[in-house]
């Protein structure tokens, strides 16, 4: 009886911090792709050109790069693994929460236009740092941890006018 006892005590403790873990590491990695995105913002006015977030959902990453005129520096991912070319920004989402590796870690779920719904795959910022005029609609990046049972969902949306980021904590992504 004590040992029974003994395992639901440490069962109430150990449930509640690992899912306070697994918020974590979906917040460190909305936050960190939230900063990418205002960085491409920031350097797309500052630089007068244009920079594009690029979503690879296969490899759950995304990169950041210019692709407007003009010869403004090489960008460097201070967080980026050893070897990796310089002028390349790529970030892995798994490896923002340590589990790259593990199917139920932080992953990139999609990005879709928020009026339309229409699926994207790319955000890029003109030099006033918005979407604008390609992209008139906001656009809604969804991350997700945990198992199909007990998803948690972070969205991240991207505002077309100024290029402004927020996120926030829906409980169920929009149906396709």
């Amino acid at each position: 009886m004590t040992v029974v006892t003994v395992i639901g005590i440490l069962a109430s403790i150990a449930l509640p911090a690992m899912s306070n873990g697994s918020s974590i590491g979906l917040k460190s990695a909305g936050r960190v792709l939230a900063s990418d995105l205002r960085l491409a913002s920031d350097l797309s006015v500052q630089y007068g050109t244009q920079y594009t977030v690029t979503l690879d959902l296969t490899r759950n990453q995304y990169q950041l790069t210019l692709t407007g005129p003009g010869n403004p520096p090489a960008l460097q991912n201070p967080q980026a693994p050893p070897g990796t070319p310089a002028g390349t920004y790529v970030v892995s989402i798994g490896a923002i929460d340590g589990n790259s590796t593990e199917s139920q870690g932080v992953r990139l779920l999609g990005a879709k236009l928020k009026t339309s719904g229409q699926s994207v795959t790319n955000i890029s910022f003109g030099s006033l740092g918005g979407t604008g005029p390609a992209r008139t609609e906001d656009t809604e990046i969804w991350l997700i941890y945990g198992p199909t049972w007990n998803p948690q969902y972070l969205r991240l949306t991207v505002t077309a006018i100024t290029g402004q980021v927020w996120m926030d904590r829906p409980t169920t992504y929009p149906d396709s």
